[in-house]
């Protein structure tokens, strides 16, 4: 017997994993399109769906899902044309072999959204790979900076109607341009591009926005009236203490307030370790000026978190080339990268000069 292979979807063309931003419903602008993978300013290309052993009608279902399996739908929403409730569905005909999604946007919702957006995946029925109830409710572990599109062919039976589904497929993630975790990165100039072979030449580079280093994060709820009330009453308690120390001791009154202000914040900083479990701190340093050659040499550049500048500049020191002796200038490459992902910017050219040759 002849062998019929099994029609099957597959992707023809990746979306373009970074330089997009993810735009909330309030910003009352589209939220743009999906670029491919291959797009460029002159040549617009899209994600694209490829079916194969196929020729007839059917329908496509776009759904956004995690980063992480299992996939779980995104609170995010799928704006554009054909979208509905937060997803893509459109028929095709037999004439389309390939299908590519030219305007699909995603639209973000808040932290304090997401329960109630998985609320409506789970009211609605879009869970294409049946993750357990459970797990979709435990919104604290989904990523809003980072997404996926799932794609799902469904075929008509003998009547008619689109219930033969095909397998679901992902793509890869789509990283929100906004984060600076997840950003794309990119040199966007600097003040010099050469400096002394023993390194040590200080350089200013202007990029777009990077994650700086480790620091404290409060949640929304900081701001609540428990917080002001506690706040409130650890002063009065100091003042109080502070009076009463005042009353004993013949001390001036500026030493007095002096001491006030360091009980009050001594105990607001002790209230904040053992009282407020939302101050979390967030990852390290996550961002490198790495220099290397063709060669296999390599060598970072030296900064401090203070040296991050409202995340759009580094001011930074040079290493030292692995050979100080050359007689002649050697041009290496300079980029950006961050490890928690390995991404990195377009390189450029940075020249070593010799240690006797002042020029820059």
């Amino acid at each position: 017997t002849k062998f019929v292979a099994e029609p099957a979807i597959q992707i023809f063309e990746q979306p373009k994993q970074r330089g997009m931003r993810f735009r909330y419903k309030c910003e009352g602008r589209s939220a743009g399109s999906i670029p491919g993978e291959k797009s460029s300013d002159n040549n617009r290309t899209y994600p694209s769906l490829q079916i194969l052993n196929y020729s007839g009608k059917g329908k496509v279902c776009v759904y956004l899902v995690t980063k992480n399996e299992p996939y779980r739908p995104h609170p995010h929403d799928l704006v554009g044309k054909d979208c509905k409730d937060g997803f893509y569905e459109a028929e095709f005909g037999p004439e389309r072999r390939v299908i590519a999604f030219q305007n699909l946007g995603i639209q973000c919702v808040r932290r304090r959204e997401v329960k109630d957006a998985i609320v409506q995946r789970i009211t609605r029925a879009i869970n294409p790979f049946n993750v357990p109830r459970e797990q979709l409710l435990q919104t604290e572990e989904y990523d809003l900076n980072v997404v996926r599109l799932c794609i799902q062919v469904l075929l008509p039976d003998e009547n008619g109607h689109y219930t033969r589904s095909l397998n679901p497929i992902v793509t890869n993630p789509i990283y929100d341009n906004r984060a600076p975790n997840t950003a794309e990165l990119r040199i966007c100039r600097v003040n010099r591009n050469s400096g002394s072979v023993k390194g040590g030449d200080e350089i200013f580079l202007l990029c777009d926005k990077v994650q700086k280093g480790t620091y404290y994060q409060c949640s929304a709820y900081v701001c609540n009236e428990s917080v002001s009330i506690l706040l409130f009453y650890t002063f009065l308690q100091c003042f109080s203490y502070s009076l009463h120390l005042f009353s004993l001791h013949s001390s001036s009154f500026i030493q007095f307030i002096h001491e006030s202000l360091l009980l009050f914040i001594a105990l607001v900083f002790f209230a904040c370790s053992f009282s407020f479990p939302f101050l979390s701190s967030l990852p390290p340093d996550d961002i490198e000026v790495r220099f290397f050659s063709s060669d296999g040499w390599e060598a970072k550049g030296s900064f401090s978190q203070a040296d991050v500048h409202r995340q759009v500049a580094i001011v930074f020191k040079t290493p030292s080339y692995y050979n100080t002796s050359i007689t002649e200038s050697v041009t290496v490459q300079m980029q950006l990268r961050r490890p928690s992902d390995q991404e990195v910017s377009e390189p450029m050219d940075f020249r070593y000069l010799p240690d006797d040759k002042g020029e820059q």
